[in-house]
Order: structure tokens, then sequence, then C-alpha cells
């Protein structure tokens, strides 16, 4: 009898470690599935928890100041640009605002997930808008801009691509230079856009043969060359207008200049006439620096293309041209 308890005990050892060696298996394999993880629903799940974040923001005092605060954070935070001070800067920014309180609702709402049903792709078209929706994901788009996208990919592909790019709670760090200014560029030899997203690229809206920078590997599908500081820009004249956060700005000017040190090119830089920041200075003080421009408040403006509309700059920026020739 003893023996037999031996080998009952044996074999549910057996069992229970192939169920447990299976599930572990699966789970490090994505899986497309209903009720399974796919690149889709990780994605979504960034969304949910920023768009938890950017809830308890729009119900405090001062929330134009502070969802600026947040869409830095959920900028710098992002995965393939991520910084060590992202949350430091987070936590510091809030304390300078007086809303040290909000910092531990924040930081648990990173950990909130949605329910496991996997939500359904809406689509609809009206005037002039496309409107996409999946769960508690919401973006309207331009038909034209729309257009643009399904050159590249199906239905699927843009809802996988706009949901990360809500990840980001685009704001005003996702305004573009007007796409004039952008035809003068590319009538100029200019052939790539050193920031932007399938959602706010110029370039491409003047020829698909164009080419874009973007924080994300999926934006490929979409036109985009990766991102711009993986990339080589020798004999290229690149427009660069990063987001104007200061880690991000030093580094972009660093790329610069590093990429000038190496080879010919030409970079057209924008950024904030902050004179006292890291950036401003390398730029001015740069050898390769041929001209600087002050753009002065109220007389230039930005274009926001998720709503279509011209946004009065209420700031002063500055335009570097560095070039070797």
């Amino acid at each position: 009898m003893y023996k037999i308890w031996i080998i009952i005990l044996i074999l549910i050892a057996v069992v229970v470690m192939g169920i447990f060696l299976n599930i572990s298996h699966d789970q490090n394999i994505p899986k497309i599935g209903k009720g399974e993880i796919s690149t889709l629903q990780q994605k979504y799940k960034r969304f949910y928890s920023m768009n938890t974040m950017n809830k308890i923001i729009r119900n405090s005092p001062n929330n134009y100041e502070l969802g600026n605060i947040l869409e830095r954070y959920s900028i710098t935070a992002y995965p393939r640009l991520k910084t060590q001070r992202s949350i430091e800067i987070l936590k510091r920014e809030l304390k300078e605002k007086h809303s040290s309180n909000l910092y531990t609702r924040l930081i648990k709402a990173l950990n909130i997930q949605p329910e496991e049903q996997t939500p359904t792709l809406i689509l609809k078209h009206e005037n002039n808008t496309v409107i996409i929706k999946y769960g508690e994901f919401e973006m309207k788009i331009p038909s034209y801009r729309y257009d643009i996208l399904k050159q590249y990919g199906t239905d699927n592909e843009i809802l996988e691509c706009a949901v990360e790019y809500a990840s980001f709670l685009p704001k005003s760090q996702q305004w573009a230079i007007p796409l004039e200014e952008y035809k003068k560029f590319v009538e100029h030899g200019a052939t790539i856009e050193g920031f932007a997203s399938p959602f706010n690229s110029q370039i491409i809206r003047i020829s698909p043969d164009l080419k874009y920078c973007s924080l994300s590997e999926y934006d490929k599908k979409f036109g985009s060359l990766g991102n711009f500081f993986d990339q080589d820009f020798g004999n290229k004249i690149v427009i660069v207008n990063p987001p104007f956060i200061e880690d991000i700005l030093e580094k972009a000017s660093r790329k610069c200049i590093n990429e000038l040190d190496k080879h010919k090119s030409k970079f057209i830089f924008y950024g904030p006439a902050w004179s006292d920041s890291a950036f401003y200075k390398l730029l001015s003080e740069s050898k390769y620096k041929t001209s600087q421009t002050t753009l002065y408040k109220n007389t230039y403006y930005y274009e926001d293309l998720l709503n279509d509309q011209k946004i009065p700059a209420r700031f002063n920026s500055v335009v570097f041209t560095l070039e070797r020739l």
C-alpha cells in the first residue's frame, strides 16, 4: 500500500510540473487570440494606465499645467526613450506646482489594468473625420490623414499605432511646424523629418518618398525610419523639431553635432528660446552653426494636426541651422 501511494504522488507531481512548464512556456509567446496577450493589448494597457493618470489630472486644480507635466513624463518614460530621471522629474515638477499629494495617486494608477475582455475596433467616418474606438480609447483624425495611413497599413495596424501614440497623451509636445514651411525646406533638399509620428508627420503629406523618424519601431509600417538617435544622417538635410523637454533637446543637439563631426550633413533645428539651457548653448556655440533666428511670440504658429488647427505661439522659439559643407 505504501508503494502505491508513492507512485500516485509521483504521477501527480509529474502532471503538475508538466502543466506548470506548459504555462511558463506559453507566457513567453505573444498571441493574438481572444483573451491572450498581444502587442495591441500591451499597448492598450499602457494607454489605459496613462489615461487613468490623465483623468486624475483633469479633475485637479491647475489641470492645464499639470497636464503638460504629465505629457512630458509620458514621453520620457516611453520604453525606447526612458531616462532614469523621468520619475524624479515628475515628482519634482509636481512639488513645484504644490501638487506633491498627486504623486502617490499617479504612481498607483500605473498599476491599474483594464478588464481582460478584448475590446472591438469601431471605425466611423463623419464630417471629414475618422473616429477610431477601442475600449476606452478614442481618437479622431482628419480624413486626409487616414487616407495617408491606409496607403501603408490596415485598419487594425492603424489602431495599434494610434493606441501607442495616444499613450503619449498628445498635447502641445505634438504640435508641428507648418506644412508651408516644410514645403520650402523640401524644395531646398530636405528629405527627413527628425521627430514625428504617423499622425503628425508633415513631410509624408508632401511625398511618400520622404521619411520621418519616430520613437516606435512599429511606425516603420507607416514610413518611419525608426528612432532619430539610431540614424546615420550622412549627406542628408534633416528638419529637427524635438519635444520641448530639456533632456531630449540636449540629446538631439548632441546627436546633430556628432553627425556633423562624422560627415557632411545639414540640420534645421527648432527649439524653445531657452538661452540658459544646455541644448541652446551647445547649438549657439557650435562651429557648425551657420544661422540662428529667433521667432517671437504672437508672430508665428504651430499646427495641431489631430484637431486640424493653427496654434498661435505665445512663446519665443529659435531656429538653428547647422551645416558641414
